[in-house]
């Protein structure tokens, strides 16, 4: 099973929420992380990445650094894989955890 941005982004945003129900506007970014509904995990033990060097390009997109990526780079969870593509760089963050705003976020 792989799950792309680029193949769902073919479908549009308005069309999300037809085949991803969870996708209805208030789940949308940013969002607040409570830790109190979390369950610990040991994710590491199940995530395995494999990124290679890249010609990165890097470009400005609504005032947000982004850095393209080559392909060729992922990681895989359970039974999953998810390409790499795009780094994006919040500064500062634009989710939260418990309501705390931090410094910087990357998105991948």
């Amino acid at each position: 099973m792989s799950w792309s941005f680029l193949k769902t982004s073919e479908l549009g945003p308005k069309k999300w929420i037809d085949k991803y129900p969870n996708c209805k506007s208030d789940n949308q970014s940013p969002i607040n992380i409570n830790s109190s509904n979390t369950k610990r995990c040991n994710l590491l033990c199940t995530l395995k990445t494999k990124y290679k060097q890249s010609k990165c390009e890097i470009f400005i997109k609504n005032n947000i650094p982004h850095i393209s990526y080559d392909k060729g780079s992922y990681i895989e969870y359970k039974d999953a894989k998810y390409n790499l593509y795009q780094i994006a760089i919040h500064a500062p963050s634009m989710h939260t955890i418990d309501n705390i705003k931090y410094a910087m976020e990357l998105n991948l």
